[in-house]
């Protein structure tokens, strides 16, 4: 989750329950459906968090680093690839 966080310079909050999470977040809604709940930001108290990660900010220069040479390598390779892969792709299409 750290490298999340330092990828996307934002702070993760990891749920106490992962596996919960859909069925809270149903009932949340349908609670703030039937107005017994006013918000989502009143459902705050229904979660709870067991783990916070925040953006560490000279690992995001690092990631930051590391995208811009994927990005410059993938236009540079995009064409060999298809060139090597163009027709397996359109046989096995068939």
């Amino acid at each position: 989750m750290q490298i999340l966080a330092d990828v996307t310079g934002r702070t993760i909050h990891v749920v106490e329950n992962p596996r919960n999470a859909g069925a809270v977040g149903a009932a949340v809604v349908a609670l703030i459906g039937l107005g017994e709940l006013p918000s989502f930001a009143s459902a705050k108290s229904f979660v709870r968090v067991s783990a916070t990660f925040t953006p560490n900010k000279a690992n995001e220069v690092v990631y930051d680093t590391l995208f811009a040479q994927y990005q410059q390598l993938y236009r540079s390779l995009s064409a060999v690839y298809k060139k090597a892969n163009g027709k397996r792709f359109t046989e096995e299409a068939k």
